[in-house]
């Protein structure tokens, strides 16, 4: 790859902007697959648990007939929309509830009683991940989510912040939701949250002396 970060990596998925899904193919991990996002380099690759790529592909292939969402399989678990709801709202495993929401995704059309554990999920949820793939959900299956998404722009952590204006990014350029937030974000301790700021505001019309 031309990154140097991802040095000794094939690209096997591009799961959307620039998260990518790699194949390592020298070092210790050679042969696993690792979810990596090359927009926010501080961000810590995650390995899939999958021991090497034939194991990791046949798995994919498994995934196909259960209607689960690829390539993203590695963040799945079975069940029913009303199955993932209850890990969702009451698993004490934060990789349980992360596996719940993002599950959900795939749970089309989205039951009020999901887009309201998905709501608290976003608010309130401990795990950072957890209220992270929230927001992706939403972003995905909730045509009215743009406000819900505003309300993540105030998170404590900066990872959620991101998401949150990528996931607006999807969903609305319609500033009067969330302009005020995302312009104060122009000035965040981040600089990946101030740019994916800028992008949000530039794409609904926002321009530096405020005008549209």
């Amino acid at each position: 790859m031309g990154n140097n970060s991802y040095a000794g990596t094939h690209t096997v998925v591009h799961r959307g902007c620039l998260e990518m899904t790699l194949l390592v193919i020298s070092g210790p991990a050679r042969g696993r697959l690792l979810d990596a996002d090359l927009g926010d380099l501080a961000a810590p690759p995650v390995l899939h648990p999958q021991p090497d790529f034939l194991t990791w592909y046949e798995d994919w292939l498994d995934a196909l007939p259960e209607g689960r969402i690829v390539p993203d399989f590695r963040d799945q678990i079975h069940g029913s929309s009303e199955d993932l709801v209850d890990v969702l709202t009451a698993s004490g495993s934060p990789g349980e509830r992360r596996a719940a929401a993002y599950t959900l995704g795939g749970r089309q059309p989205l039951t009020g009683r999901a887009r309201n554990a998905l709501v608290q999920a976003l608010a309130d949820d401990p795990d950072r991940r957890v209220r992270m793939d929230a927001a992706r959900t939403l972003a995905e299956l909730d045509g009215d989510a743009a406000e819900v998404l505003a309300s993540a722009l105030k998170d404590p952590d900066h990872w959620v912040r991101r998401r949150a204006l990528v996931c607006l990014l999807q969903v609305s350029n319609d500033e009067t939701a969330y302009g005020s937030t995302a312009r104060e974000l122009l000035q965040d301790e981040n600089p990946n949250v101030r740019m994916a700021a800028a992008d949000l505001l530039a794409r609904a019309g926002w321009t530096s002396s405020g005008h549209r």
